[in-house]
Formats: structure tokens, C-alpha cells, sequence
């Protein structure tokens, strides 16, 4: 049985960047590294940017269009 996941709040990210000598979700902080750093605000923008574009591919599916065109588009 697959467990489902939740996306991080912003609160949560900020509390990641205080905290990053603790044990964290290695996959949120190789995915929001910078240069200086785990990156808390970059990681929430591309957070939604994800969530906005998850939302609207049952409507494009639901509109005719193709899984291939939601993914390019």
C-alpha cells in the first residue's frame, strides 16, 4: 500500500533553513540547494509552481487534450 505525501508549508521550509543540522527529507533539500544553501523561498515558489501545474491536467485531460500534450505543455 503507497503512503501518500504532503508538500511542505511555508512556515515548514523556514523552519527547515533554521534547522538544517537536524535529520531532513534529503530529497527537499537536494531539490532547493543553492550556492549558499537550502534555499526556503525558492522552495516554496517551486512548490506551487508544481501544485498549479498538477491542478490542471485533469482539466486539459477533461478538455481533449492528450497525457503528451499536458506533460509538454
Amino acid at each position: 500500500m503507497r503512503k501518500s505525501c504532503r508538500q511542505l508549508a511555508c512556515d515548514e521550509r523556514c523552519q527547515i533553513k533554521v534547522l538544517l543540522s537536524g535529520v531532513l527529507s534529503i530529497g527537499e533539500i537536494a531539490r532547493n540547494r543553492g550556492e549558499r544553501g537550502y534555499r526556503h523561498r525558492q522552495a516554496q515558489d517551486r512548490a506551487r509552481a508544481r501544485r498549479s501545474r498538477a491542478s490542471s491536467v485533469p482539466r486539459k485531460l477533461t478538455e481533449g487534450w492528450s497525457p503528451e500534450q499536458t506533460r509538454a505543455a
